[in-house]
C-alpha cells in the first residue's frame, strides 16, 4: 500500500497536475495550422506556425515533434535533433507523472494521451537515427525511452489477438527479470503491487502494455520496463506463433 506519508503528498500532485492537463487540452490554432501546413508540405510555414505553437505550450509534444519532422524536410538535422529530443523527453515525463498520478488517484481513472505518446517514441527513434556516434550508453537510454511510450501508446492495431481458450498453446514465460526499486519509492516507504497486461507478440516481444494497478514513485515504469524484458515462447494456434494478452504482476516490498 502506499505509506501516509505519501498520501499527504497527494494535494501538491493535484496541484502539478494542471500542468500536465494544459498539455493535454485540445490544440492550440498555431499547432493546427502547422500540423496542416506540414501534411500540406509547407515546411517553412509548419515551421513558424509551430514555433509560435510552443510559445504558449511549450510541453507540446505534438507540436515539438512535428516542429522536428519539419526542420528535417528542410534538411535542418541539428535543430531536428533537438525538437525530437524536447518532444521525447516532455512524453517521457507527462507519461511517469500520469502513471504516478494514477497510482495516487486510483479511484479515478487516468487517460494517457496515446497519440503524443507514439509521436514521442517516434521521435526517440529519429534522435538515435540523427544521431552520429552515440554511445552504448545513450543508444540503451534513447531505446529504453522508445519503447516504454510505444508499449503504452499501442492501441495492438495489426495483430489478431486470441484469448487463452482460443490458442493451441499458451505464453510460456523462459524468464521473469525482476524491477527496480526507485530511490523515491524507497523514501516514502512504497509497498505494493503492480499489475500489468501485455501483448506478448508472435515474435517474442511485448509490444503493447496496459496498466490496471500502479504504485507510484516510478515503481510501475519499473514494473513496464522489466515486463519488456521478459523472455517467453510465444502462444500458438494451429501450428503458427500468435498474439495473447496475458496479466503480468509484480510486487514491491521493503523489508
Amino acid at each position: 500500500m502506499v505509506s501516509a506519508a505519501r498520501l499527504c503528498l497527494s494535494v501538491l500532485v493535484f496541484f502539478a497536475s494542471l500542468a500536465v492537463a494544459n498539455a493535454q487540452q485540445p490544440s492550440a490554432p498555431e499547432r493546427d495550422l502547422g500540423l496542416q501546413l506540414y501534411k500540406q508540405g509547407d515546411f517553412n510555414g509548419a515551421i513558424h506556425s509551430l514555433q509560435e505553437a510552443i510559445k504558449h505550450n511549450k510541453d507540446d509534444v505534438s507540436a515539438w515533434h512535428y516542429l522536428a519532422e519539419a526542420l528535417a524536410q528542410q534538411g535542418k538535422s541539428n535543430d531536428a535533433l533537438k525538437a525530437h529530443e524536447k518532444a521525447a523527453k516532455i512524453a517521457e515525463e507527462q507519461a511517469g507523472y500520469l502513471l504516478d498520478r494514477q497510482a495516487i488517484y486510483s479511484d479515478k481513472p487516468i487517460s494517457l494521451p496515446r497519440a503524443q505518446l507514439i509521436e514521442g517514441a517516434q521521435s526517440a527513434e529519429q534522435y538515435l537515427a540523427l544521431s552520429n556516434k552515440s554511445s552504448s550508453r545513450t543508444v540503451n537510454e534513447w531505446t529504453k525511452r522508445a519503447r516504454f511510450l510505444r508499449a503504452l501508446g499501442s492501441d495492438a492495431t495489426g495483430f489478431e489477438v486470441f484469448s487463452g481458450r482460443e490458442v493451441t498453446t499458451k505464453v510460456r514465460i523462459l524468464s521473469k527479470p525482476t524491477p527496480s526499486y526507485t530511490e523515491e519509492a524507497r523514501g516514502h516507504q512504497v509497498n505494493g503491487r503492480v499489475i500489468l497486461t501485455a501483448l506478448f507478440g508472435p515474435d517474442g516481444q511485448v509490444h503493447a502494455i496496459r496498466v490496471m494497478k500502479g504504485l507510484p514513485d516510478g515503481l510501475t515504469r519499473a514494473a513496464i520496463e522489466a515486463t519488456q524484458r521478459i523472455k517467453f515462447v510465444a502462444a500458438t494456434k494451429d501450428g503458427r506463433a500468435v498474439s495473447q494478452w496475458l496479466e503480468v504482476e509484480y510486487g514491491f516490498n521493503i523489508y
